[in-house]
């Protein structure tokens, strides 16, 4: 894999060398997928791959989404897709996982506002580490870390708390719509996040693990009313879905603050 394309112009912001930038990402990440399937690439060269999809992901600063006149540059929403190929591969183990995490939070933390569902991109990355590792504090606590409150609130640093704040939202739903309902991302009493799980009896409906009667089934029914087609997924729609996904997990949270101490443990 060259770096002819992956990296020109990299480190630039507002000219078109990011639509270089991020189909050649968005490439590597279909070449991993293809090769997890059939296993057809020597173990190095897919390590070369990640590793350079790993060094891109954190090194791009042009985060834009829909570009007017131009079209989709989208590297946020392409890199997440390569980097959830980069942990669903075989060939990964934990030192790839690790640096997969720390890539999707250097995504999000841009300037830049994510509003082209590429929030939900991420969490699905994020969601490919833990179907591949589990739960394992060690691995997860640090990455909740990245994601304190900021100290001062001038306008950039909201926009990439906002940013950091919807990944999260984004990865509890990506969570509970697949993994199961048993895993949340709470506020600390510190403004802090971190992973508890839900405790219940084996066989209790997932409303009662979630602690909110229908909430499953109601953000199920949400996400399923505001889901685009290929027809509609333009730049209107895609924030428009995006606000009423993250309306229903904002209503959770406010639940959640107050009654989780009654069912909410520390993992």
């Amino acid at each position: 894999m060259s770096d002819h394309h992956l990296f020109a112009g990299i480190g630039e912001v507002g000219d078109d060398t990011v639509f270089g930038r991020s189909f050649s990402v968005l490439v590597a990440g279909h070449v991993l997928d293809v090769d997890a399937a059939h296993r057809l690439l020597d173990v190095d060269l897919v390590h070369g791959t990640i590793a350079r999809i790993l060094r891109y992901a954190v090194a791009e600063r042009d985060r834009r989404g829909f570009v007017p006149g131009k079209g989709w540059a989208h590297s946020a929403a392409r890199t997440a897709d390569a980097l959830g190929a980069c942990a669903r591969h075989p060939a990964a183990f934990e030192a790839h996982w690790q640096a997969v995490l720390v890539a999707i939070a250097s995504v999000a933390d841009t300037d830049e506002p994510l509003i082209y569902l590429e929030d939900e991109r991420l969490a699905l990355a994020e969601r490919s580490v833990f179907q591949r590792a589990g739960w394992r504090p060690e691995l997860w606590n640090p990455w909740i870390a990245r994601f304190d409150r900021p100290s001062e609130w001038t306008p950039e640093v909201t926009v990439r708390h906002a940013n950091r704040v919807h990944l999260l939202h984004a990865a509890r739903c990506c969570l509970v719509r697949k993994v199961g309902p048993s895993l949340w991302c709470a506020p600390s009493m510190r403004g802090s996040w971190r992973f508890v799980w839900i405790e219940g009896e084996k066989g209790e409906r997932s409303e009662r693990h979630a602690g909110v009667p229908g909430y499953t089934r109601l953000l199920s029914r949400l996400c399923t009313r505001t889901r685009t087609t290929g027809m509609t997924r333009n730049a209107t729609a895609l924030p428009r879905r995006r606000t009423a996904i993250h309306i229903a997990t904002l209503a959770q949270s406010l639940y959640q603050r107050r009654s989780g101490a009654q069912f909410a443990t520390e993992a």
